[in-house]
């Protein structure tokens, strides 16, 4: 992982406290810590985009999911459950609305994991992009180079 972004669109709403990319031995950790300034959060929906970068993007992935819903009904088999069980125990993110608390990652590692889906040697631009009330908040993006 690398050139963690993490960008409040509405300061108000929402401040990053913490956002980086720790080295510790050969893995790369990313810590975040989102201060939520309105809550409780009735509604909330995530856009996440995947594009494979080589000579020409390529978009693999540019999907919606209501948050509140998948974490109520806990859908599995599609996309977002794939990624929340793979981003799952880094979070605090473990119940359905309302959110009345800060929002953490704590020491995300991706080396030594599985892919989500098997991927091609490159680099990969994921972008998360999270909505309540219909606005635009927050946004989270990060690099990741995969080596088979």
């Amino acid at each position: 992982m690398r050139n963690l972004k993490c960008e409040s669109l509405d300061p108000e709403f929402a401040k990053f406290d913490i956002c980086e990319l720790t080295q510790a031995a050969d893995l790369t950790k990313m810590n975040i810590i989102l201060r939520l300034f309105k809550v409780p959060v009735t509604n909330w929906f995530c856009t996440a985009q995947i594009v494979y970068q080589k000579s020409l993007s390529v978009p693999l992935l540019n999907n919606t999911w209501d948050i509140c819903d998948f974490m109520r009904k806990r859908k599995r088999g599609n996309v977002f459950s794939r990624i929340y069980a793979y981003l799952g125990p880094y979070t605090n993110l473990n119940h359905s609305c309302p959110f009345n608390h800060d929002i953490y990652v704590q020491n995300l590692t991706i080396m030594g994991k599985k892919t989500l889906v098997p991927m091609p040697n490159g680099n990969y631009r994921i972008n998360f992009i999270f909505l309540t009330d219909g606005k635009k908040r927050f946004l989270v993006n990060f690099i990741l180079g995969v080596k088979n």
